[in-house]
């Protein structure tokens, strides 16, 4: 797993990719956690199939970004 880390306000994101041994895509993957929360994160699901590590973890990353700035309301926000 390959995560990249940024801070959006209070809010802090990682975002990356996952590939299991066998498979030839990968899989995004996404943490959003409250800046000073003591080391808790929130993992957040997520589908996708990419051929290149670089695409899924940009999917994650806007996919984190629509959450804490409210834009997907049907998922539960960080801290909440």
């Amino acid at each position: 797993m390959d995560l990249k880390f940024t801070q959006t306000g209070k809010f802090l994101i990682a975002a990356g990719s996952h590939r299991d041994e066998a498979s030839e895509v990968f899989n995004p993957v996404l943490y959003i956690s409250i800046v000073g929360d003591k080391g808790w994160a929130t993992r957040y699901p997520m589908d996708g199939r990419y051929p290149k590590d670089e695409e899924a973890a940009a999917a994650a990353l806007h996919y984190g970004i629509q959450i804490i700035t409210r834009q997907i309301k049907t998922v539960k926000q960080p801290g909440l």
